[in-house]
């Protein structure tokens, strides 16, 4: 039985406005704790790293980050 749906609104780009995981989670389990600590796994030169570090001092996180050898790619 379906008790909820978490649809988008119709616009462009990707907002996750309504089912983003902070949401999620506040519906499955209102008393649940923000996470205190963030940690990043990032390789040199990576845009998506980059990307991804400019996305979290945007919305204000702090985050520990861990670097990788580029001779750990898996293959």
């Amino acid at each position: 039985m379906v008790e909820k749906m978490f649809i988008e609104p119709d616009q462009a780009g990707d907002p996750l406005e309504v089912s983003d995981a902070d949401t999620m989670l506040r519906y499955i389990n209102p008393q649940a704790r923000e996470p205190d600590q963030v940690a990043i796994f990032t390789r040199e030169g990576c845009q998506h790293c980059a990307a991804a570090k400019a996305l979290l001092t945007e919305l204000g996180y702090d985050y520990a980050e861990v670097s990788l050898a580029h001779g750990l790619r898996s293959k």
